[in-house]
């Protein structure tokens, strides 16, 4: 038997050592199984639906003009956003803390 190089030494060995006949032969049982009822009438509604779909008529259909609304916020929104965002910048800035001098140190 040749060398193969992308084989480790081991496995050549037990490669060249095997005995074909020592194999039994062995019959092949193939199972079908048939789809249930709900399967076939589950494939059938979903091949209706493709089917609907590509015979659709695009001529059928009429033209829509869309009209886009801008909403501006009330001017309550605004405030409240300011003061939320006036909070959350006050949060971030750290203050060093200076302790006050006691009238009562002695």
């Amino acid at each position: 038997m040749e060398k193969f190089p992308k084989v480790a030494d081991e496995i050549q060995q037990e490669l060249a050592s095997f005995n074909a006949s020592s194999l039994k032969h062995t019959e092949t049982q193939e199972k079908v199984t048939l789809p249930s009822k709900e399967d076939v009438q589950q494939e059938k509604i979903h091949n209706s639906l493709l089917e609907g779909v590509e015979q659709f008529e695009k001529t059928s259909m009429k033209h829509a003009h869309t009209q886009e609304k801008v909403c501006l916020p009330k001017k309550e929104d605004i405030e409240s956003e300011k003061e939320h965002k006036q909070m959350i910048q006050g949060h971030r800035v750290l203050r060093p803390f200076q302790a006050k001098a006691c009238r009562d140190q002695r």
